[in-house]
């Protein structure tokens, strides 16, 4: 009985692993996949609008420095 309880659970968790490596990691990988394209798509619309928006504003970016005279 304990034999054949074993033989269960063995294929059990065999087909578990089976279907986990077949189905489940593929699946996740081409998900990963299809999110990371779309995160790098939004990152680079948002980018782009910043830009635009920056150029819109008629605003000019400059750093620049306090030099004091000592005399």
């Amino acid at each position: 009985m304990r034999f054949a309880l074993g033989i269960v659970a063995l294929a059990m968790v065999l087909t578990v692993a089976l279907v986990g490596l077949v189905f489940v990691l593929p699946l996740m990988l081409i998900g990963g996949s299809i999110f990371y394209v779309y995160i790098r798509r939004k990152l680079r619309q948002a980018q782009q609008q910043h830009r635009q928006r920056q150029a819109d504003d008629g605003i000019i970016d400059a750093e620049y420095t306090i030099v004091e005279r000592r005399d």
